[in-house]
């Protein structure tokens, strides 16, 4: 049903199957692919990825997501809803180090919050996120 890689103390869940969830290692998610490292998530072409049970990540449609506790990037080949387990966010700046409303803006995400998730309405593209939380000063933008 999937395969395993481990390489050093990085873990790559590869789907073998046709679209179904698999579970592993007290993670569940649906996509081609997850990987793993530290506190790092990477679902490929995905919708959902659980840790114990706990929802990460669940998007309306497929997309790509990569998460850490200071960034967030996602990847969708439609306009989709996504939303992300985040910890004590206070704002979400652009690549830009525009801040995000939520509403979809010139910049074509629009970002509101729960209780300790992330909720990111976006046009169809990529967008590189940071977060900032209220105990800290915005996290710089670094440039790839």
């Amino acid at each position: 049903k999937f395969s395993v890689m481990n390489i050093g103390s990085n873990v790559l869940y590869i789907n073998k199957t046709n679209g179904d969830t698999v579970s592993a290692d007290g993670y569940s998610f649906n996509g081609v692919a997850l990987a793993l490292k530290g506190d790092s998530y990477l679902l490929t072409d995905g919708n959902l990825l659980t840790k114990n049970g706990s929802v990460l990540v669940n998007a309306a449609l497929k997309s790509s997501v990569a998460f850490d506790n200071n960034h967030i990037s996602i990847s969708s080949t439609d306009d989709n809803t996504v939303l992300i387990k985040t910890d004590d966010v206070y704002a979400v700046k652009d690549e830009n180090n525009r801040l995000i409303g939520d509403t979809r803006s010139i910049c074509g995400i629009g970002a509101s919050f729960g209780e300790d998730y992330l909720e990111a309405d976006i046009y169809k593209g990529f967008y590189s996120l940071y977060l900032t939380t209220a105990d800290v000063s915005p996290i710089p933008v670094t440039k790839y």
